[in-house]
């Protein structure tokens, strides 16, 4: 399927376009419901004849859902060291000193995996595969986009592609419209 706005080949299940960021769920089509058997019809029954035993069905069984990558609540202690916390579930993501960390969410089909999976966290917030990179020099923490769709923000200033910035405890980073917070 190509991309309506930028003619780009997009990915069958894609939200939005990775070209242009163009919204892509117009184009999906919509879940078609399984089809519905009809009622038996009614057993009629003379007065003179006692009544049939009518079985007990077995109970409905709920499908269960899919499963979804746990999500480890923010504790009183929490872990300690640096890690990015998920606003709205306060999940965290411990991140390694002397280690750049990828932020992003997975794709198997490509072989992506980043080291800061917020694949349970994209509800329709516009997190790229690789959306951005954070890693420590000299005591520092920088975050850096790598030229994600939807931008990085960092306390409401949007950052240019590729270039390092300066992180502090505390602050707010916006992945697409997906909120964290840099925690020291």
């Amino acid at each position: 399927m190509n991309c309506p706005t930028c003619g780009n080949e997009t990915i069958p299940g894609e939200l939005f376009c990775d070209n242009c960021g163009a919204d892509l769920r117009a184009l999906q089509a919509p879940p078609v419901a399984p089809p519905v058997a009809p009622p038996d019809p009614p057993v009629i029954v003379e007065e003179t004849a006692p009544p049939p035993a009518t079985p007990t069905p077995p109970p409905a069984v709920a499908a269960e859902p899919a499963p979804v990558a746990p999500v480890a609540p923010a504790s009183a202690s929490g872990p300690a060291g640096p890690r990015l916390v998920v606003k709205e579930s306060g999940a965290e993501f411990a991140l390694a000193p002397g280690k750049e960390s990828i932020v992003g969410r997975a794709d198997p089909v490509d072989g992506i995996f980043p080291d800061v999976d917020l694949t349970p966290h994209d509800m329709l917030t516009g997190v790229s595969r690789r959306h951005a990179a954070l890693h420590e020099q000299g005591g520092q923490w920088f975050v850096r986009d790598l030229n994600s769709t939807n931008y990085t923000v960092v306390n409401r200033q949007r950052l240019q592609p590729e270039q390092d910035f300066l992180i502090e405890a505390g602050d707010e980073i916006r992945f697409g419209r997906l909120v964290t917070h840099f925690q020291c």
